[in-house]
């Protein structure tokens, strides 16, 4: 009951519609399709091509990300090839410079870095390549986690109160650079 958006990203090898299985949301695809070949559980994977390739929560879903100063948790499972900049899980959209959310790689790097309202709270381990690897962050009662594979890598306390885009006109990103 408390899933706001869980997508699996199931379907056919190119398809460009991923649906949200919480029945919450509508999401919309920026040159991302679904890829058989690589996949973690399920029929697909969604794959990203380019430093432009991302999927969005549509603006009329707002409030998905709106966690304000509560508890809350993010996860996923990833496959990079590369190192460098990948970003996960983003709301600031539109330069939004106050209360939001960021889970992310460097741009060199393969850390794990969560930032909140511009402060970066960075892991020192690494997240493999060419592997399916599970990352989450969570916050619970003012105390921020970041995971790799199931093993804590940074710890920090953080109350910042986040929010879905400029007060939800801009819904949150999934996998853009």
């Amino acid at each position: 009951g408390d899933v706001t958006l869980l997508l699996h990203m199931d379907g056919s090898s190119g398809g460009t519609t991923f649906a949200d299985s919480s029945g919450n949301c509508t999401i919309a695809a920026n040159d991302t399709a679904t890829n058989t070949s690589v996949k973690k559980f399920g029929t697909a994977s969604a794959y990203f091509s380019a430093n432009s390739s991302y999927l969005y929560v549509s603006s009329a879903n707002t409030g998905v990300a709106d966690f304000g100063s509560d508890d809350f948790t993010v996860e996923m499972f990833v496959y990079r090839t590369t190192t460098g900049r990948d970003i996960f899980f983003d709301t600031r959209q539109n330069t939004q410079s106050t209360g939001y959310f960021l889970v992310a790689t460097p741009s060199s790097g393969n850390t794990l870095q969560i930032d909140i309202n511009g402060t970066t709270y960075s892991s020192a381990a690494t997240i493999a390549t060419n592997q399916w690897v599970h990352i989450a962050a969570s916050r619970e009662s003012g105390t921020v986690r970041g995971f790799i594979d199931g093993t804590l890598v940074s710890t920090n306390s953080d109350s910042t109160s986040i929010t879905d885009g400029t007060n939800g006109t801009y819904p949150p990103l999934i996998g853009a650079t």
